[in-house]
C-alpha cells in the first residue's frame, strides 16, 4: 500500500494513533494479535507491547519475555531515527514520497546525521529495491520496511526467538515455531473464515496485505485483501501493492498470482474479492469453524 510520512509534530514523542483506524484485529487468537491475527504456536511467556511515531503504529511481541518498558522505548528511538532518515532522503529527493512509479537507487542513501543515516539507509535503499523489482514507488514499501528493522533491532538488542512486529497490518516475524495469520478482507464474507500457516522462520518471514475497499492506503484496485509472503518486509510490502493493483475485479485474480510468481521474491500470495479467493505458492490455508476462531 502507497503510504505517506509527514514531518514529525513538534513537541509530541508519542505522535497520536499511526492513521486514526482502531486496530481490533490486534485481539484475536491466542497472543494479542498482529496482522491478520498473527500467532506463533506454543505456549511460552511472552511480552506485547504497542509503539507509536507519527503515522508508524507498530504492536510488537517477544518470546522469550524483555522488559517491556525498556524494549519499547528503545524500540521507538529506532523507529524515530529511521523515519528521519526516510524523511533526510525526501528533501533531497521529493518524490520519494509521492511517487507511485519505481525510481532508482541513489547512491546518496540517505543524505543525514551519520547516526540517523546509520539506522535509515538500509531502510530507504530497500524501499527504492523493492519499489522497482514490483514496479512501484518506494513509499509502497514503507510498513513492511519498517516493521523488519524493527524486528531486526529488537532481536539483535535483546537476543528474542520470536519477534513478530505488526506495522499497520503488516508483519515481519522471527518465529521457530509455525505462524499462523488470519485472512481479513473487508467486507468480503470471507474474512476471518481462514487463516494462512506458514512454516518456521527463524531467519525471517513477512506477510503483507494491500486492499482497494479497506483503509486509506492508495491502490489502483479493488481486491478486498491482496497478500504476498516473502522473506523481506520491504518486497512483500510492495509486491502486495502492486498485486493488488492488477485486480479490479474476480476475474483477476489469477492472471495477478500468476504475475506474481512470474516476478519473482515472493513465497506466495493470496486475494480475495468478495466470495472468491486465489492462493499461489508455499502457502497452507486452513478453513476456520467460525470467523476468528482457532
Amino acid at each position: 500500500m502507497h503510504r505517506s510520512v509527514p514531518p514529525p509534530r513538534p513537541g509530541r514523542s508519542d505522535a497520536g494513533q499511526g492513521r486514526g483506524e482502531p486496530r481490533r484485529y490486534r485481539w484475536l487468537g491466542d497472543w494479542p494479535a498482529g496482522a491478520h491475527g498473527a500467532a506463533a504456536e506454543g505456549t511460552a511467556a511472552q511480552t506485547a507491547f504497542v509503539v507509536r511515531e507519527g503515522e508508524t503504529d507498530l504492536w510488537v511481541a517477544c518470546r522469550p519475555p524483555v522488559d517491556a518498558p525498556g524494549a519499547a522505548s528503545a524500540c521507538q528511538r529506532r523507529v524515530r531515527e529511521v523515519r528521519a532518515a526516510i524523511l533526510a532522503f525526501a528533501r533531497k529527493h521529493p518524490s520519494f514520497l509521492t511517487s507511485h512509479d519505481p525510481l532508482p537507487v541513489d547512491p546518496d542513501v540517505p543524505n543525514a546525521p551519520d547516526a540517523v543515516a546509520a539506522a535509515g539507509a538500509p531502510v530507504v535503499r530497500a524501499m527504492l529495491e523493492a519499489g522497482l523489482r514490483a514496479g512501484v514507488g518506494p513509499m509502497a514499501a514503507v510498513a513492511g520496511a519498517i516493521a523488519e528493522d524493527a524486528a531486526r533491532f529488537l532481536r539483535d538488542r535483546y537476543g528474542s526467538e520470536t519477534v513478530i512486529v505488526e506495522n499497520g497490518g503488516d508483519v515481519f516475524a522471527f518465529s521457530p515455531a509455525p505462524l499462523t495469520m488470519l485472512l481479513l478482507a473487508g467486507g468480503s464474507p470471507l474474512s476471518g473464515k481462514a487463516a494462512l500457516r506458514l512454516p518456521a522462520a527463524p531467519d525471517g518471514i513477512s506477510v503483507c496485505t494491500s486492499s482497494g475497499t479497506v483503509g486509506p492506503s492508495f491502490s489502483r484496485g479493488k481486491a478486498d485483501a491482496a497478500t504476498v509472503v516473502a522473506a523481506g518486509g520491504a518486497l512483500a510490502d510492495a509486491l502486495a501493492t502492486e498485486l493488488g493493483n492488477r485486480i479490479a475485479r474476480a476475474e483477476d485474480i489469477e492472471p495477478a498470482l500468476a504475475w506474481l510468481a512470474e516476478t519473482g521474491g515472493a513465497l506466495g500470495g493470496a486475494a480475495v474479492v468478495g466470495q472468491r479467493l486465489g492462493l499461489w505458492g508455499q502457502l497452507e490455508l486452513v478453513p476456520l469453524a467460525s470467523g476468528g476462531d482457532r
